[in-house]
C-alpha cells in the first residue's frame, strides 16, 4: 500500500530534466524521448530554474532527460550548477556521449553518474537500446574511471523485464567486473514502454498488476519533486499528467508553490487516484531506484 504523509512539501531531492531530446530510441522509454524532440527551455530559462532550486537548499539535484548530455549548452550548465549548488549533483545518462573530454567535464562538475544499460550482455542491451550501445556504454565507463570516478560514483542500471529477469546475477557479475555499482530498475508501462511491452517480454500487464504489492512508502511530492522539460513541477515522472501538476518552476518561486495550501490539498485529497495511477504505471518487479535512499 502506498501511503502519503499529510504534511507540507519539503523536498530534499529534485529531479530536473532540461531536455526530452535523446539520441537513442529505447523500446521501454517512459518519457518517449526522441532525437526529433526539441529543447523547450533556453539556456537562460534553465538557469532561472536552477537558481530557484538552489534557493531551496535541497540535498540532491538529479539531472536527467531525455539525454541531458545532448544539450549543446550542457557543459556550461553543469559548471554553473557546480559553482552555485552546495549539495550533491547526480547525472542520469545513457552514457553514449561520454568520451574522454566529457568524462573530464563530468569529473569537475558532478558527484556521481548513473548509466542505463538495460541488459546483461551486448545482445540483451542492444535489443532494448539499439545496435552498438553496449560497447559505447562500456567505453564510457572506462573513460569515467580514467578521470577518477569509482565504484561508489558510477552506477549501472538495468530495467527488469521478463526478457532479462532470470539474468540479474549475470548483470551484477558484469557490474562487479567493471567495478561499478549495479541496480535493477522497475519497468514502467507508460510511453513507449506501454506501446512495446509485448516486445520486451511483458505478456500480460493486467495479470501482473493484480499481483503487484508496493512494499515501500512513496515520498514523491513530499521529499522528492520532478521538474520536466517545460519547467513544470510534478510529484514524479509517473504522476506527470496535468491533474498532478504543482506549478511552473519557470514562472513561480518554488517556495511559493510548496507552501500553497491548495497544492497540498489537491495532491493529498486524491490518494485513491494516486495509488491507482501508480499501480497502473508500475506493473513489473522491483522498486530499486539507485537514488531512492
Amino acid at each position: 500500500m502506498i501511503t502519503f504523509k499529510e504534511e507540507m512539501i519539503k523536498p530534499c531531492e529534485i529531479e530536473f530534466k532540461p531536455t526530452n531530446k535523446c539520441n537513442l530510441k529505447c523500446l521501454h522509454c517512459s518519457t518517449v524521448s526522441d532525437i526529433n524532440n526539441r529543447d523547450l527551455l533556453s539556456t537562460g530559462e534553465v538557469i532561472i530554474i536552477l537558481d530557484k532550486i538552489f534557493k531551496m537548499n535541497v540535498e540532491r539535484l538529479l539531472i536527467t532527460g531525455g539525454e541531458p548530455l545532448i544539450r549543446k549548452d550542457i557543459k556550461y550548465l553543469l559548471a554553473y550548477a557546480r559553482r552555485n549548488f552546495k549539495g550533491t549533483i547526480n547525472l542520469i545518462t545513457n552514457g553514449t556521449l561520454i568520451d574522454q573530454d566529457m568524462a573530464l567535464v563530468l569529473k569537475k562538475n558532478v558527484d556521481a553518474v548513473s548509466i542505463s544499460l538495460d541488459g546483461y550482455d551486448k545482445e540483451s542491451a542492444d535489443f532494448i537500446r539499439g545496435n552498438g550501445v553496449y560497447d559505447r556504454v562500456i567505453d564510457a565507463i572506462y573513460n569515467l574511471k580514467e578521470v577518477g570516478f569509482d565504484k561508489e560514483t558510477i552506477d549501472l542500471t538495468m530495467v527488469s523485464t521478463s526478457q532479462n529477469f532470470n539474468h540479474e546475477d549475470e548483470f551484477y557479475s558484469l557490474c562487479e567486473k567493471l567495478g561499478v555499482t549495479g541496480g535493477v530498475r522497475q519497468f514502467f508501462a507508460i510511453g513507449r514502454g506501454l506501446a512495446n511491452f509485448h516486445r520486451i517480454g511483458i505478456k500480460d500487464l493486467e495479470e501482473t498488476r493484480e499481483h503487484l504489492e508496493c512494499q515501500t512508502t512513496c515520498t514523491a511530492g513530499v521529499n522528492k519533486i520532478m521538474i520536466n522539460e517545460k519547467g513544470d513541477l510534478y510529484p514524479c515522472l509517473i504522476l506527470g499528467s496535468e491533474e498532478y501538476k504543482f506549478g511552473s518552476a519557470l514562472y513561480e518561486e518554488l517556495s511559493d508553490i510548496f507552501s500553497r495550501l491548495e497544492v497540498n490539498n489537491s495532491f493529498y485529497s486524491n490518494k485513491d487516484l494516486l495509488e491507482e495511477s501508480c499501480m497502473k504505471a508500475k506493473p513489473y518487479l522491483k522498486r530499486l531506484l539507485w537514488y531512492a535512499e
